[in-house]
């Protein structure tokens, strides 16, 4: 996966095949992997602590309703310094 630091590399990850499938968070493997438990191997984001209960849901929300990404390339700056899955 690309490091995701700005929104153009976040939406070459959308689409059939893609880890992001519009209208269907469940079957997006993004959205498993950032959803798992600080404890679970291969938890994303690496560094930094699990996603809050708000913060799934609001990204299950944007998946749900398409991924839709602003047209204007906008930085991504990860949070946490600290190794999240072993």
């Amino acid at each position: 996966m690309p490091p995701l630091t700005n929104t153009a590399a976040l939406a070459s990850l959308r689409g059939p095949g893609g880890l992001i499938i519009p209208g269907q968070p469940e079957n997006s493997r993004f959205f498993n992997v950032v959803t798992l438990t600080d404890d679970q191997v291969g938890a994303m984001p690496p560094t930094g602590h699990a996603l809050s209960r708000g913060e799934v849901e609001m990204l299950r929300e944007w998946i749900r309703e398409g991924a839709l990404l602003p047209v204007k390339k906008t930085s991504l700056t990860p949070r946490g310094t600290m190794p999240r899955s072993r």
